[in-house]
């Protein structure tokens, strides 16, 4: 499903309709949103009629201010108008072609900046739910940091913290947009030319998770002095080979030590070195095959068990003095607690973070984290050495795996004179003493003191293993 939110600073300008026609006919558009139309909703909605939506809903302009519009293909979406207001329309979205639903409230803030805490307390308001998914969507009118503008005053303004404290009051995130870095300019022709971004789309945890493949694109600012916003949900990604990763819930088995001291209690070369790397590719195999057949599906087994443990307390309910059932009960339960804490520990893997030190059931926190990690070292695109831009997977790891060649290659290499020239302005910080020291031979209980003090999930190793493999097996 793809939603485009544009302000568009009116709608009687030349070439509002065929600018509009070209973004709904390029992005294949399922939902459009257009803001401060700064006309009647009835009048947008025929301006636009030829275009392939067959459902609308507007609030109209108050007199040449404001005004939104939304419109939407009624095979593919179904919308459902809940709350209107003069700066926002809030409605639950169904996808027809997933099933899945979820809030969106489409924003059009007021320019002046003294009257947006009311706004932000009226969309807080409109918290769904059960923290069901939620986006807001629109021209807020506000940057969240001097990063996102360019020229103009520097200056961090109390109005821009009471929209961060919005956001982070409200579980919010503020999506990280590809394609331009900004969304409005004021168009001016010499050194007060301004760039900011000031439209955006903001999900709560729960979206984040439902839809990781979420993606948000600015668009180039043309006709209007706003570009138009794409959000891209349910971006089905063909599925890749993943190679061996260790996961640290394995450890908790207690088949999972017996299977690593067999593996790696074998002797299959002289070289300890060749051996270590015979052993190690021999177990990544043997422990995915281990982790299918005895581990198992963690997500299907918390599933399972907990079924089980309602199926076991409704009978429980009808028989409460047996002993079989209350054993059986007693004995799930604790089969589902050892299982929690696997699930937390997936996810504190899976985002880097020291989970030790956060405390218990972060799961939520940890998932979250992971969609966002996941986002922010996603490349969509790339430019080659002739400038041309990759966007498939195969030819952006092409151009990286060049790139990193051309650099260390041999040719590269500074010249000896180069080298002798650098090092006669580095002051010597090492005594004769410390060199000694450095050069000593490395002993066992050092390597395993350093091991030790490498965090547990931090990044792994070529060979899958994390460090928590190493200081547990």
């Amino acid at each position: 499903m793809k939603i485009l939110s544009w302000n568009s600073r009116g709608s009687a300008w030349e070439g509002f309709v065929a600018q509009t026609q070209f973004y709904v006919a390029c992005f294949d558009v399922d939902i459009l949103c257009i803001l401060d139309t700064r006309a009647p909703s009835v009048s947008i909605s025929n301006k636009l009629k030829n275009l392939p939506f067959d459902n609308s809903y507007g609030i109209s302009a108050l007199g040449q201010c404001g005004g939104l519009v939304i419109l939407w293909k009624s095979n593919l979406v179904k919308v459902d108008v809940i709350e209107p207001h003069d700066r926002f329309i809030h409605c639950l979205i169904k996808d027809l072609v997933t099933s899945k639903s979820y809030y969106a409230t489409f924003v059009y803030a007021y320019p002046q900046k003294d009257r947006q805490a009311v706004l932000w307390n009226d969309l807080a308001r409109l918290q769904p739910p059960n923290n069901e998914c939620w986006v807001l969507m629109g021209d807020f009118n506000i940057i969240t940091s001097l990063d996102e503008k360019l020229g103009g005053g520097q200056v961090v303004t109390n109005y821009m913290l009471n929209f961060c404290d919005f956001l982070n009051n409200e579980n919010l995130f503020s999506l990280r947009a590809f394609g331009l870095p900004y969304t409005w300019t004021n168009k001016h022709e010499d050194d007060s030319l301004i760039f900011e971004r000031l439209d955006r789309a903001c999900v709560n945890t729960s979206l984040l998770n439902d839809c990781p493949d979420i993606k948000l694109e600015n668009l180039p600012i043309i006709g209007s002095d706003h570009g138009p916003i794409c959000l891209t949900l349910n971006n089905i990604k063909k599925k890749k080979n993943k190679s061996f990763k260790f996961e640290a819930i394995w450890l908790s088995h207690k088949e999972f030590k017996p299977l690593v001291e067999h593996i790696w209690n074998q002797s299959l070369n002289t070289n300890h070195l060749l051996n270590f790397v015979t052993i190690a590719g021999q177990f990544s195999s043997q422990a995915q095959n281990w982790n299918k057949n005895v581990y198992g599906n963690l997500f299907r087994k918390l599933e399972d068990l907990n079924e089980r443990s309602s199926l076991i307390q409704q009978q429980l309910m009808m028989s409460p003095m047996s002993n079989y059932l209350q054993v059986q009960d007693l004995q799930v339960r604790e089969e589902l607690l050892v299982l929690y804490k696997d699930e937390e520990l997936f996810w504190a893997q899976k985002a880097k973070a020291n989970w030790l030190k956060l405390g218990d059931r972060n799961t939520r926190f940890f998932q979250a984290q992971v969609n966002i990690r996941k986002k922010s070292n996603l490349i969509t695109r790339i430019q080659d050495s002739s400038v041309n831009w990759a966007t498939a997977d195969h030819d952006i790891a092409d151009i990286l795996i060049q790139d990193f060649k051309k650099r260390f290659h041999l040719d590269n290499a500074p010249n000896k004179d180069s080298l002798n020239d650098f090092i006669c302005i580095i002051e010597p910080c090492i005594n004769h003493s410390d060199n000694e020291l450095l050069n000593k031979q490395v002993t066992d209980e050092e390597i395993l003191e350093a091991v030790k003090a490498i965090g547990p999930l931090k990044a792994l190793d070529p060979d899958g293993l994390h460090a928590s493999f190493y200081q547990n097996c």
